[in-house]
C-alpha cells in the first residue's frame, strides 16, 4: 500500500494526520477537508521543542472530557503539565481539573472542571512538546466524552 493510499485510508477512518508538506513550511492534518483539524505549529524542526495548537470541531453536546489519541509513529514528547484548553467562541480559558498522559495507550485525556457548552469550539495547546525525531506521517484523533446516562467517547 502506498503512502497516499495509507493516508487516504486513515483519513477515511476518522483520523487526523500530521504530515510534512514539501511545498510549504508546516504540517497538514488530514487529506479530506471534512476531517481537517485546524492547527498551528510553531517550530517544525524534528526533535525540537515546540508548541502545537489544535482547534477541534464545534461540540454538538456539552462535555467535560477531551481525549487526543496519537499512534506509535509519533515519538515526540508531550509535557502534560504544559497543556491548556480555551474556548474560541467564548474566548476564555477552560480550567483543567486533571490531565492523564497514558503512554501505553498513547492517549492524552483532559478532564475539565466545568462542562464545555454545546457549540463551543475547544482549542487544545501543547505549550511544551518535543517534535518527533524525523519527518513523517503522525496520525492523531480527537474525541470527547458525551454526558448522559450512557457516556461514550465520540470522535470529533
Amino acid at each position: 500500500m502506498t503512502l497516499i493510499q495509507r493516508c487516504l485510508l486513515l483519513t477515511f477512518m476518522g483520523l487526523f494526520l500530521i504530515l510534512p508538506v514539501a511545498a510549504q513550511s508546516g504540517f497538514m492534518m488530514g487529506l479530506d477537508n471534512n476531517k481537517v483539524l485546524k492547527y498551528k505549529v510553531q517550530e517544525q524542526t524534528p526533535g525540537a521543542r515546540d508548541r502545537y495548537t489544535l482547534t477541534l470541531k464545534a461540540l454538538n453536546a456539552p462535555t467535560t472530557n477531551i481525549q487526543i489519541l496519537y499512534f506509535p509513529e509519533f515519538d515526540g514528547q508531550i509535557n502534560p503539565d504544559q497543556v491548556t484548553v480555551r474556548g474560541t467562541v467564548s474566548g476564555t480559558e477552560l480550567p483543567i481539573q486533571a490531565i492523564d498522559l497514558d503512554k501505553s495507550a498513547r492517549a492524552l485525556t483532559l478532564q475539565l472542571k466545568e462542562a464545555i457548552p454545546k457549540g463551543e469550539i475547544p482549542e487544545v495547546t501543547y505549550n511544551e512538546v518535543y517534535n518527533p525525531s524525523s519527518d513523517g506521517v503522525y496520525p492523531m484523533r480527537a474525541r470527547v466524552l458525551t454526558n448522559g446516562p450512557f457516556p461514550a467517547y465520540q470522535l470529533i
